[in-house]
């Protein structure tokens, strides 16, 4: 789970998608699926640009996204190879 900074928006990652909620209303402000194609991968990191306008996420089997809430998609994906960066599993 990670707030923006400005602590208009949560979000979380759930089953194989991130979920943002808009903290003055508490309703679901957008839902982003996964695009990775294994079954079991997990959202497991999340991070806010520091205007919340945009989220970096990553899931356990080392793709990582950028979502982009003004327009509600994702503008970025790529496979993160973390043994290469000495941040094994």
């Amino acid at each position: 789970m990670a707030s923006s900074m400005d602590d208009r928006f949560l979000a979380q990652g759930a089953d194989r998608s991130v979920r943002v909620f808009d903290l003055q209303s508490g309703r679901l402000y957008a839902e982003f699926k996964s695009a990775n194609p294994h079954p079991l991968s997990q959202t497991c990191r999340l991070s806010f640009r520091s205007d919340g306008r945009q989220i970096a996420c990553g899931d356990d089997c080392d793709m990582t996204d950028l979502l982009d809430l003004n327009t509600r998609s994702r503008v970025w994906q790529t496979r993160v190879q973390n043994d290469k960066l000495g941040m094994g599993h």
